[in-house]
């Protein structure tokens, strides 16, 4: 039951941020932040605190990323890794990454190849990870 609430706060976060994503490529920090706290505070009182804090992995290595890039990854996207990892665990929060980034990147190839975008037109993140999600959550129900 512990796992559909988190799955159900994960995407109460990512609904506001993929709207704002989408209309402004840019995403709600303050929102992701808050998320994040609450995420860890939970994550601490149900796993313990080594757990919640590796949770927080995959969003501080986005944030090395985006620094090495330039802003190829924005720290938006660290921001919500955050949130994510905070809420999900370290590996399912690893599996919606590679969900999100496999969606963006189908995504890419079709506008690259029909719409003939360059590599560096920029496209919202956010969406990609509440896809993730989703898969994640129709995975853990089939399971």
């Amino acid at each position: 039951m512990s796992y559909i609430l988190r799955l159900g706060m994960t995407a109460v976060i990512l609904t506001p941020c993929c709207i704002t994503d989408m209309k402004s490529k840019t995403l709600p920090t303050v929102w992701l932040l808050a998320g994040t706290a609450a995420g860890t505070a939970w994550a601490v009182w149900e796993r313990g605190l080594l757990l919640a804090l590796m949770g927080l992995l995959p969003g501080c290595v986005l944030f090395a990323v985006s620094f090495a890039t330039r802003g190829g990854i924005g720290k938006g996207d660290a921001y919500l890794y955050l949130a994510v990892g905070s809420l999900l665990g370290l590996w399912n929060c690893l599996t919606v990454l590679f969900a999100a980034l496999l969606l963006a990147s189908c995504y890419g190839i079709f506008l690259m190849k029909v719409r003939k975008k360059g590599r560096k037109y920029k496209i919202p993140f956010a969406p990609f990870t509440a896809g993730g999600c989703l898969l994640l959550g129709i995975l853990s129900l089939l399971a």
